[in-house]
């Protein structure tokens, strides 16, 4: 029996129905409990079957239909079968699997990432794929999430994916992968529920190449005729179910081809996703440039002598800035490369010492690492104009000692970036603003590095923004107005400024730690970039507290790779506004916990013990802060408004009742794998556990600190692997 021409592999997704469905079949949950699932599946062993049986969705049987079609004509190992389950992962057809009952599609697409990472899902397709030549994908939206697309192939390889239009973001922009797109326009002409389509849309390509093994070339020689042969099948569904058409009313093939392409090139590829293409490498990515991470001054310090078990300071008769420490000072060597300092949040008073001084005695900073300085446009981005003069700037730059001075922009964003006038204005003064300080630095041959800002609203108008920097005859520029930006229209911009970059050319990213983009940003001529992120995150994030060196489940080294932790909640209580007996109430239940976390961590109790402890603190902590927003309010309306305040409380006694079921799950993991004692780093190793405590400046800061640390090591190891 002939074969065909190409190897092929269909990948498709799990469905909800099932050949068996017993009461007491898999759950998500039973997924997660290795011994729970172990288990079940003994007890559901009667039900077990190959893969490709258990499925009775429609989408599947028309996908067995198809192969079933190709398999009598050309042998059982022209093409195979993979199906995406989100209960076991990446399933061969002959996979023996019970019954359960688990979908992406019920899943937030975090927990899609998170889950699909578990079950190895990447990595899994990633070796599956290798030996065939054509692979043709089945996925919907939160099944192709899974994935965390492009998966690694070989460049003679094609990869084809059949789902609607509306998927075409997650669809990368590759040479070898390709986007077949419908709608339910298209499930309504061939007679099938849009969730069912791709399954029917498959068995048409199977019936065709059936019918003549040369289509299967024509395919991989232009996916996109995959249009024609559906087309073939819609005028037959035409025919036969309308009867009103003679074939010269109908458009010819070509022309339904035709139009379906260039419906393609219309919705294909929105996003390219963070992927840079060989050819499109900056010149001064390839010459080696480093890549600097500058962190902004905002006196984020702590005091070295806190005393934690009492929360008091012990700072004598100095003043927080002469006794504090920067987190410079406290590890051996400073966790960024640099200092980014604004000029619009020096008060007369630091200007005054840092003129005496010098900015790197100021910030106690070696002098052997670069201070940079802006005049910090987010702080006058409503003025009608900046409020400094280019001979200002440059005087304060000089006589300060920075190493690097940035030119004076205007932020075009929000309002000023819709209004032409106002971002063509805004452009302009830009513009000119850099032309004129770097006219005047070069003049009086100052000290520091000129850094001449470009700005825009698009690719095209940041790639000339930089195009004049560049002639103008700046080493060093910076892009701004990024911070509001998608990670997605940063790439697109610095996409198109990097094929005009010389190799001596340095790149600054103001305000950019994007974690799924940053070493596309490189590649594309990014060499700076300063944030506070990490920072921050410490004690604004709703659960990335704490980072780590740690590899969540099947991930590559990148950024978004690692496992970062939520802090376990222990704030102050807030004696405002409360009753006595509630603020003793609450006292005591603070007390408890925090004895509780410092006995969990010399292993005195045990886990459920500090979550009880934990959890009874944050709900009564949690209620009060109800009480006394909504208090005034509630007290001060008539009978008829009482009703509608009390509804209010409610409602939000509803969402903390969420947020605290969310956190609970947080503190456990955390609590669970004791990460603070696997940090090598000086503030872990010296407060232990305190570290993981949400509450007060000299925890949160010191976590933030220790973020920094992390967040360069991760730089660093991954600069040294690209």
């Amino acid at each position: 029996m002939p074969g065909l021409p190409y190897k092929v592999l269909v990948v498709t997704s799990c469905t909800g129905n099932k050949y068996y469905s017993p009461k007491n079949m898999l759950s998500l949950e039973d997924f997660k409990e290795p011994d729970s699932l172990y288990r079940k599946e003994v007890e559901l062993s009667k039900y077990k079957m190959p893969a490709i049986h258990m499925y009775t969705g429609k989408q599947h049987e028309y996908v067995v239909e198809g192969l079933n079609i190709l398999r009598s004509n050309y042998g059982h190992s022209c093409i195979d079968l993979m199906i995406v389950s989100a209960g076991y992962g990446l399933l061969d057809e002959n996979d023996l699997i019970v019954p359960y009952n688990a979908s992406f599609s019920d899943m937030r697409t975090k927990d899609i990432i998170d889950w699909s990472r578990h079950l190895n899902i990447k990595e899994n397709l990633e070796k599956a794929i290798q030996k065939y030549d054509l692979i043709i994908f089945l996925l919907g939206a939160d099944y192709l999430k899974s994935l965390s697309l492009p998966v690694k192939a070989k460049h003679d390889q094609k990869l084809i994916f059949i789902t609607g239009w509306s998927s075409s973001e997650l669809i990368p922009d590759l040479d070898n992968y390709w986007l077949i797109g419908s709608s339910q326009k298209d499930a309504t002409i061939y007679g099938s529920a849009l969730v069912s389509l791709k399954g029917l849309l498959f068995k048409m390509v199977c019936m065709e190449i059936t019918k003549d093994a040369t289509e299967l070339k024509s395919i991989f020689t232009d996916p996109e005729y995959l249009y024609c042969i559906f087309y073939r099948y819609r005028k037959d569904v035409i025919d036969k179910q309308l009867h009103l058409f003679e074939d010269s009313e109908l458009p010819s093939f070509e022309e339904v081809a035709s139009e379906r392409i260039a419906t393609s090139s219309k919705y294909r590829r929105k996003f390219a996703g963070f992927i840079v293409k060989e050819k499109d490498l900056a010149a001064n990515y390839l010459a080696g440039k480093n890549l600097k991470y500058f962190i902004p001054e905002w006196d984020d310090r702590v005091d070295p002598d806190y005393d934690f078990i009492n929360d008091l300071h012990k700072r004598d008769d100095k003043s927080p800035y002469e006794h504090d420490k920067y987190a410079h000072e406290i590890y051996a060597e400073p966790n960024y490369d640099g200092i980014l300092v604004s000029l619009s949040v020096l008060d007369n008073n630091k200007k005054q010492t840092i003129d005496k001084e010098g900015v790197h005695n100021y910030l106690r900073f070696p002098n052997t690492y670069p201070i940079m300085a802006d005049c910090g446009a987010f702080n006058y981005i409503s003025h009608e104009e900046p409020p400094f003069k280019t001979t200002e700037v440059i005087k304060y730059y000089e006589q300060f000692g920075f190493d690097y001075g940035v030119s004076i922009d205007h932020l075009i964003v929000g309002d000023f970036e819709r209004n032409h006038l106002a971002r063509e204005k805004r452009y302009h003064l830009t513009q000119k603003n850099a032309e004129e300080f770097f006219k005047l630095v070069k003049a009086g041959n100052y000290s520091f590095t000129p850094i001449g800002v470009a700005q825009g609203w698009d690719p095209k108008s940041y790639r000339e923004s930089v195009e004049k920097l560049i002639d103008i005859g700046y080493d060093y520029i910076a892009l701004g107005s990024l911070i509001p930006k998608k990670s997605e229209q940063i790439y697109k911009i610095l996409r198109a400024v990097a094929p005009i970059l010389p190799e001596h050319l340095d790149v600054h990213l103001f305000g950019i730690t994007r974690p799924e983009g940053i070493q596309s940003f490189y590649k594309f001529g990014a060499t700076s970039f300063d944030s506070a992120g990490p920072l921050r995150q410490a004690w604004l994030s709703a659960s990335s507290n704490y980072y780590t060196m740690q590899l969540a489940s099947n991930s590559t080294v990148n950024f978004n790779g690692y496992k970062k932790y939520a802090a376990l909640r222990i704030p102050f209580v807030n004696t405002k506004e409360l009753e006595e007996s509630l603020i003793a109430e609450l006292g005591k239940l603070e007390k408890e916990a925090l004895k509780a976390v410092r006995a969990f961590e010399k292993r005195l109790i045990g886990l459920q013990e500090v979550l009880d402890c934990l959890m009874a603190y944050e709900v009564k902590h949690n209620y009060s802060r109800v009480i006394r927003a909504e208090k005034k309010a509630y007290l001060i309306k008539d009978e008829s408004n009482k009703e509608i305040e009390f509804d209010k409380i409610k409602n939000k006694e509803k969402e903390i009742e969420r947020q605290i079921k969310i956190h609970k799950e947080l503190y456990k993991e955390v609590l669970e794998n004791r990460p603070w004692e696997k940090c090598d780093c000086k503030i872990c190793k010296e407060i232990g556990i305190e570290v993981m405590i949400f509450r007060g400046n000299n925890r949160n800061r010191r976590r933030g600190f220790h973020n920094t640390y992390i967040f360069y090591k991760q730089k660093q190891l991954l600069l040294s692997s690209m």
